[in-house]
């Protein structure tokens, strides 16, 4: 995390969610193939973030798939 505050949910369809503080300097990585959000807990100053992703790498390896089920969020959900 570059700058900010908040915490971010984790899970996979039909397991408990998983809720994960940070906080600029903080190393958080968002296991693969799961379901997640961030929130940024000061609507009053932006967080920022530096993601990198494996799915290149899943995609040329042929392992690159999307589960959507009764769980999935609403792309439009905050």
């Amino acid at each position: 995390m570059i700058f900010g505050s908040g915490y971010s949910v984790v899970y996979k369809n039909g397991e408990p969610q998983k809720r994960v503080q940070w906080q600029a300097g903080d190393l958080f990585c968002t296991p693969i193939r799961t379901w997640h959000r961030h929130v940024n807990l000061d609507p009053s100053r932006p967080a920022r973030y530096l993601e990198i992703t494996t799915i290149p790498l899943m995609k040329s390896l042929g392992d690159w798939w999307i589960e959507a089920g009764r769980d999935s969020p609403s792309l439009s959900a905050k």
